[in-house]
């Protein structure tokens, strides 16, 4: 009987989809706590319902129908008990004060900083003056599922919270980003940004109050081998990072990945509509798309699999997801949370620390290189449904039919011996040549759209708005032994060390969510094809030779993998061991290490230049400098950007010259300028 007069009060409240989600069970769960009508549940707390032990799902579905308390907000009547309590402190201290600063440090319990809400902030709906992009891609996540004992987790992590008054700096207001070390400004929404980052500095404060030993940072180039805009990274000791140091210096080429253990996504409301209603576990892939939820989801996914991360989130500030992964490595089910609101927003982000410590073990089951790349269904996107076109299917049997025996990489399109080899046209969209021959398993072809006009040399396609668009191969990062090892980093993305049939190469990524990628990405590619339409032979010579390029599947990232000649001048190729440790001692540099580290000002090269802290640039180092330009202008090949990190020096002391970008110019004027820019480095 008291579980039927419940249900009829909660139906005046809720509507018939939400009612139909409380089981008896649930009801008795209230009515044992003494809830046993609207007029006991109205002014309970959130925490009092969380301890009845009701699912969080359905604890949201009443405080989203206004069942019981205030929606938090940024204004006085939206202070919580964890308010309320900070308040009585900070007036105790302060007599003839009455209201709080945000920013100042109070004396506070770790329940009482985590257990209240957030401020609200307001959304802007419309992605106009966005800097932020959620790309499109092959759906490499198979379905989502409720991540068990998410609710339990969330009960045991309140339980930690202890009652010991410590110096905690509340989150007030959604105002200016904190200016603590290790987060930098990632591409996202700056209105979500700054509240964001607040929460993160408290809840780092919290959880090494209580002995947790991983930390929300700032994700990006230097942090993570993905692009993610904020990561949980593993705490490690002065006494771990001492052992690092071998002789004195530091390894010249770091595992970024390896403190990785959550990748989190910030987006607009237009990118990610997610609803305190929604049930995002029950969803298909389907209702997911229809949602417009699942470009975030995979999006995150997929900076998960890249940092062979077992956990994520997904957030706008005022509604997130939390995300984990499978301890089987081929099994991509997404498990997700219930959405988490602003109430449990800071004890849902103290529990994903929590869990990335107990799972830091997973990180070695989960080789980015092992995960399947797409779900038995398929593609969920539609410029991804077509698969292989006719044309790049005949195009791929003359290449296994005319492949040379000789050609280490499999015919891989551009370089200009395999090309010779494997008769491909120079437009060939194909980044992979024989795919049988080097034991690639490319799962089928892209159009990526250019938002600039298209550099010639290459095949285009009609793309959207009239622009062209390039036709690519779809790859996993197995086709191109990712080690894991960062070689450098740059304004579009990281460049990342692999290995193809032996082959030590360096992999350059274009990240599509950053502004001007893909035409950097075109620019580039269109450099290796007029060399090899040309028949000057300087690939290999002059400039790395190009082996493979494309599209990895799972983080939509378009990639160069070209042959690895070593250290660019500027990070130390014939420095000395200081300049090495300096190039790879921090998370914060931005440029060097690599091949590709340099690149060009305007295609995504490190910032920086000049010879400060490099190799010592001889009169005989320079002639070889200069020989090399002078190699690619009499190929019709103007470079663009003349600096030390955009040099390399092979063991066979001879000069490289890497980042070039600019095809077809012959500007004589232009050209000699470039010289004398080499004569004064």
């Amino acid at each position: 009987m008291a579980v039927e007069i419940l249900r009829n009060d909660l139906a005046t409240k809720l509507n018939t989809k939400q009612l139909a989600k409380f089981k008896d069970a649930d009801l008795e769960l209230l009515i044992a706590a003494r809830y046993e009508d609207l007029s006991a549940l109205e002014p309970a707390r959130e925490e009092e319902l969380i301890a009845t032990r009701l699912p969080v799902a359905l604890i949201g579905i009443l405080r989203h129908a206004g069942v019981f308390g205030p929606v938090a907000g940024p204004g006085p009547g939206s202070m919580g008990v964890g308010v309320l309590l900070q308040l009585c402190s900070f007036m105790t201290q302060h007599r003839g004060e009455a209201q709080l600063h945000p920013g100042d440090v109070y004396l506070l319990t770790a329940f009482d900083a985590i257990m209240r809400a957030p401020p609200c902030i307001e959304e802007r709906i419309s992605p106009r003056s966005s800097g932020s992009t959620t790309v499109p891609r092959a759906c490499t996540f198979s379905a989502v599922a409720l991540w068990p004992e998410f609710d339990e987790l969330l009960a045991h992590g309140r339980a930690q919270l202890d009652r010991t008054k410590r110096s905690f700096v509340p989150v007030l207001r959604a105002g200016k980003a904190g200016a603590s070390e290790g987060f930098r400004a990632p591409a996202d929404e700056c209105e979500v940004r700054a509240p964001m980052q607040n929460m993160a500095e408290l809840v780092n404060a919290v959880a090494a109050s209580v002995g947790i030993q991983a930390a929300f940072s700032g994700g990006g180039s230097g942090r993570s081998s993905s692009a993610t805009d904020y990561i949980v990274q593993k705490q490690r000791g002065d006494q771990e990072q001492q052992q690092e140091q071998r002789g004195g210096q530091r390894q010249p080429r770091i595992v970024l990945s390896r403190d990785v253990l959550a990748c989190i996504a910030i987006k607009g409301h237009w990118q990610f509509p997610l609803d305190l209603s929604h049930d995002v576990a029950s969803m298909s892939l389907e209702q997911l798309k229809s949602a417009r939820l699942i470009a975030a989801l995979q999006q995150c996914f997929g900076d998960m699999v890249m940092d062979e991360a077992p956990l994520g989130m997904v957030t706008r500030h005022n509604v997130a997801l939390l995300l984990k992964r499978s301890s089987d490595v081929k099994d991509t089910t997404l498990y997700v949370s219930p959405p988490i609101g602003l109430d449990l927003m800071l004890l849902a982000m103290l529990t994903l620390l929590q869990q990335a410590q107990q799972l830091e073990g997973l990180k070695q089951e989960l080789r980015r290189d092992e995960v399947p790349n797409t779900p038995p269904q398929g593609y969920v996107q539609p410029e991804l449904q077509r698969r292989r076109s006719p044309r790049l299917q005949e195009q791929q049997q003359v290449q296994q039919q005319q492949v040379s025996c000789c050609d280490a990489v499999g015919g891989q399109g551009l370089g200009d011996e395999g090309s010779r080899s494997s008769g491909s046209s120079a437009g060939a969209s194909s980044g992979g040549g024989d795919a049988s021959s080097s034991g690639m398993s490319t799962i089928g072809t892209i159009d990526v759209s250019l938002q600039g006009q298209g550099p010639e040399g290459l095949e285009w396609l009609p793309g959207d708005c009239g622009g062209k668009a390039l036709h690519l191969e779809l790859y996993g990062f197995g086709d191109v032994g990712l080690t894991g090892r960062c070689a450098g980093s740059g304004r579009y993305g990281n460049v990342l060390e692999g290995d193809i049939d032996g082959v030590a190469v360096v992999v350059k990524l274009f990240e599509q969510r950053r502004r001007g990628a893909v035409d950097a990405f075109a620019r580039e590619l269109a450099v290796y094809s007029h060399l090899r339409n040309s028949g000057s032979g300087l690939q290999g010579v002059a400039v790395p030779r190009l082996l493979r390029f494309g599209m990895f599947a799972h983080t939509g990232a378009l990639f160069l993998a070209v042959t690895d000649e070593g250290d660019d001048l500027e990070a130390g190729a014939g420095g000395s061991d200081d300049d090495l440790e300096a190039d790879a001692g921090g998370a914060d540099s931005s440029g060097g290490g690599g091949t590709f580290a340099g690149g060009s000002a305007g295609d995504g090269g490190s910032s920086g230049g000049g010879s400060g802290g490099g190799a010592v640039i001889t009169q005989e180092l320079r002639a070889m400098m200069v020989a090399a330009l002078r190699a690619l202008h009499s190929a019709g090949v103007l470079h663009g950007d003349i600096r030390l990190s955009n040099f390399v020096l092979v063991d066979l002391g001879e000069a490289k010259v890497v980042g070039v970008s600019e095809v077809g110019s012959s500007h004589q004027a232009a050209m000699e300028a470039e010289v004398r820019s080499v004569q004064v480095l």
